[in-house]
């Protein structure tokens, strides 16, 4: 009887052999036990699990000819840069790779970092800064803070609502200024002096006349939350200890 073998390639596992005779149906090896004694597997590179499978990469085999010792169906270039009969991978230009990563990289550090807003005091009052310590409290504020407050703001103004802050503390607030709202401040609802965002530029309070800011549900402050959360970023409606009027640039 004649004995032919037919090479299966599979993600994650070693090459999957399949035994026929010309009286026999296929039978199919436990891989496993395939790849633990079979000489080829270890002899043969090409035999060997597929290297890219990591990536998703599976080569493209035209199964039905293999056995014919034609070409696969596709004919890019093997790992050994030779045309393979048995499996290909496909090339990668790996320079727009790394170069894609550089602008994320440089993208997030410019959100973060990047030039501070240069609004007017005339648009600052427009947005609710209504005082010369709140506009210098603005100022304070990381680039992305001041870019996602003035999108909050232009979207408070299409749905009528007016926005407001009680005081500059309640946009930017020094080390000192932390420390009298802590004392003062009942448990849970201000953070110890040196964590809490405002400090850092990255937080800010707001208060909307008409609205209940200690309801989480007032509908005012929830069409605000709404919007923010869809900018990607955490409200303090949603805390343990509830907090309506705190929209904080931490991401989701």
């Amino acid at each position: 009887m004649g004995y032919c073998m037919q090479i299966m390639n599979y993600n994650f596992m070693p090459a999957m052999p399949f035994l026929r005779c010309n009286c026999m149906p296929k039978m199919q090896i436990f891989p496993s036990l395939f790849g633990m004694f079979n000489p080829i597997r270890f002899t043969i590179p090409s035999f060997n699990t597929n290297p890219w499978s990591v990536f998703g990469w599976q080569p493209s085999v035209n199964y039905n000819n293999f056995m014919s010792f034609q070409q696969p169906v596709n004919t890019n270039y093997s790992l050994f840069n030779q045309p393979s009969n048995l499996f290909t991978v496909p090339l990668v230009d790996y320079s727009n790779f790394f170069n894609n990563l550089k602008k994320e990289k440089k993208a997030a550090n410019f959100l973060n970092n990047g030039t501070p807003l240069n609004l007017s005091d005339a648009q600052l009052t427009a947005y609710g800064f209504d005082t010369t310590e709140k506009r210098n409290g603005f100022r304070q504020l990381k680039p992305q803070m001041q870019r996602a407050v003035v999108e909050l703001s232009n979207y408070a103004k299409s749905q009528g609502i007016k926005i407001t802050y009680a005081s500059k503390r309640s946009i930017f607030r020094t080390r000192s200024e932390q420390e009298a709202i802590y004392r003062t401040a009942r448990s849970g609802y201000a953070a110890k002096p040196g964590s809490s965002r405002h400090e850092s530029g990255e937080a800010i309070d707001i208060t909307i006349p008409g609205a209940n800011k200690n309801n989480k549900n007032d509908p005012q402050y929830r069409k605000l939350a709404e919007k923010w959360q869809s900018m990607g970023y955490t409200w303090g409606g949603n805390w343990k200890h509830c907090e309506p009027w705190h929209f904080d640039l931490r991401t989701v």
